[in-house]
């Protein structure tokens, strides 16, 4: 049996008002892997651990820890 991802997260978005701060994020982190969220001030990178750790709503809720839905789990921001 195949092991999930650690982190899954497909097509992420999230919006402040008229500014779309992430758009479309897909990321796939295993696990054992090392990863670094790189980009320029105001790329997105907190908004998009935010989201992964429900500390803010993603549109659409498609992230997975460890094969656990985040937006079902009953999380902070989660169902």
């Amino acid at each position: 049996m195949t092991e999930p991802a650690a982190v899954r997260c497909t097509g992420l978005s999230h919006s402040f008002g008229a500014t779309r701060a992430v758009d479309g994020v897909d990321l796939e982190i295993h696990p054992g892997e090392v990863f670094g969220l790189l980009g320029p001030n105001g790329a997105g990178k907190t908004t998009t651990l935010r989201m992964i750790t429900t500390l803010l709503p993603a549109t659409p809720d498609r992230i997975s820890v460890f094969g656990i839905d985040v937006a079902r789990a009953g999380w902070p921001c989660g169902g």
